[in-house]
């Protein structure tokens, strides 16, 4: 609607899972670790989130939130009012999650997501050179039947390529650190009225985008600090 600077979307996702894996938060003697007991259940996963995204005049973005949509996007710099793409995404989210044989568990999260976004890298698809930061905030206003709760996450990654070789056509060194916290965890007085999101919308590490080699969420706590280091190649 003759907004340039706008990109506005929508996801849904369901699932019904009659052997998914879950976890679920396990009891713990003090100086213990925090750990999460693995179930497999019937259970039923959704997801829907509704993003506007304003894609700030400047960089890559000076010529429209459309343009900024282009996969290529040449040489970058370390100046996010010349290079890259500066965008602030404000999120409607909700989250569901129905495991069978665990009514008492937490089975809704539902808020605001807001992120601010400075992708730097040269291209979004098969990324060779330069950095994205992101920093993100969620909040969830809580109801009648559930507590309300705050998150927030930093990450920051960088990407730099060597030199091909007879061997390989493309090398790069990917980096990433991660670090997050919910500042409301300890807020409340008794144990069921803590401010703490649910297992699936916290704090969490495992799965693809982060801590690979783990299942998706099987580290659940109220702080996070991941960072990783990665050689790509194309031969």
């Amino acid at each position: 609607p003759d907004l340039k600077q706008w990109l506005f979307s929508t996801e849904y996702y369901r699932g019904y899972f009659s052997n998914g894996t879950y976890y679920v938060p396990a009891a713990r003697l003090p100086g213990e670790p925090r750990a999460s007991n693995e179930i497999i259940a019937e259970g039923t996963d959704s997801s829907l989130r509704i993003n506007a995204k304003y894609v700030l005049p400047w960089g890559q973005g000076a010529n429209g939130a459309a343009r900024s949509l282009k996969q290529q996007r040449g040489e970058t710099e370390f100046n996010p009012l010349e290079s890259g793409v500066t965008s602030i995404n404000i999120t409607p989210f909700q989250q569901t999650r129905d495991v069978t044989d665990y009514p008492n568990a937490p089975d809704v999260a539902q808020g605001l997501e807001v992120q601010l976004n400075w992708d730097n890298r040269d291209s979004v698809g098969d990324t060779e050179s330069g950095s994205q930061t992101r920093f993100t905030v969620r909040r969830d206003f809580g109801s009648d039947e559930r507590n309300s709760w705050t998150t927030w996450e930093l990450e920051q990654s960088a990407f730099v390529p060597l030199d091909e070789n007879s061997v390989f056509k493309e090398q790069v060194l990917a980096f990433n650190y991660y670090l997050a916290d919910t500042p409301t965890w300890d807020s409340g007085t008794g144990v069921a009225d803590k401010h703490r999101p649910p297992s699936f919308a916290g704090i969490k590490l495992g799965g693809f985008n982060r801590l690979r080699g783990y299942s998706s969420g099987e580290f659940y706590s109220r702080s996070a600090v991941a960072y990783s280091a990665e050689y790509r190649v194309k031969p």
